[in-house]
């Protein structure tokens, strides 16, 4: 059963990023100034001319002001104006690292061979994305807190490693499934509470207990200030990284996923 529901979840997944993809495709094909592409990013000028670029850089221009205005408007700061989140300003590169990456792990944690890797291929990484859940979830019983604890090494064994990571200067987050509702949930929390206050409890709680510096909202347009106001009832600054939507909305850090609420009301781009 829980296969079939997780094959259900993945066609509705793709049928929604091809209608989202048609849309994007229509609306640059009827609007000539400017588009979002469907590959999530801001095209370059279409050619060297001086007018073709001006423009260009009016849109980008228009952009930052749009993003800097909204900021403002839903009143987010709380989540960019905390001295201890000043790194995500230049969190740039930042790879999705599956739990059982051979670089990673191969018998023991090896995150020096890891970063050794990357520096050679890319010159870099500034935060990491640790990955032990989806799709491994729903094999069993555990809840996607418990598959974190359980890793190898336990919750001591990946505290060294994020502290591997510190050490090269790389932030370390870890992802927060909203979805996961078929496994054994925490058990010891009053009956009023809703599974998200419970959810924003349990991460918390783990991201203290390894001294990670955030998360991924997997599947998230936006992440309630809950998970924010939690975190700093543990003494937290937390990064968060909605997987949909805009940075300046619910969250410090994103993925501008468009197939969740992409940002179709933003110019960004001049041909």
């Amino acid at each position: 059963m829980k296969v079939i529901t997780i094959l259900i979840i993945e066609l509705l997944h793709l049928i929604t990023t091809l209608t989202n993809n048609l849309i994007f495709a229509s609306a640059s094909t009827i609007n000539n100034k400017c588009v979002w592409n469907n590959d999530e990013t801001i095209p370059p000028p279409s050619n060297r001319d001086e007018t073709t670029f001006n423009s260009w850089f009016d849109c980008i221009n228009q952009l930052r002001k749009d993003a800097r205005g909204k900021y403002n408007d839903f009143n987010e700061k709380y989540a960019y104006d905390d001295p201890k989140l000043n790194w995500i300003k230049s969190n740039f590169v930042q790879p999705q690292m599956m739990a059982h990456e051979r670089y990673f792990y191969n018998g023991n944690y090896t995150p020096s061979k890891y970063m050794e890797d990357v520096l050679k291929r890319y010159g870099g990484i500034d935060s990491v994305l640790l990955w032990p859940t989806y799709p491994n979830i729903g094999a069993d019983d555990r809840n996607q807190f418990e598959m974190i604890r359980s890793m190898p090494g336990g919750v001591k064994g990946l505290r060294e490693v994020v502290n591997e990571f510190h050490k090269f200067g790389v932030k370390v987050l870890l992802p927060y499934n909203p979805w996961d509702k078929g496994t054994l949930q925490p058990s010891d929390y009053p009956n009023n509470y809703t599974k998200q206050q419970i959810d924003a409890n349990e991460l918390a709680k783990l991201i203290s207990e390894i001294d990670a510096d955030g998360f991924n909202g997997d599947t998230m347009a936006g992440v309630a200030k809950i998970y924010f106001d939690t975190g700093k009832s543990f003494g937290l600054s937390l990064a968060i990284q909605p997987e949909g939507d805009v940075s300046y909305y619910n969250g410090n850090l994103t993925w501008v996923s468009k197939f969740l609420f992409p940002p179709r009301d933003i110019l960004c781009l001049t041909t």
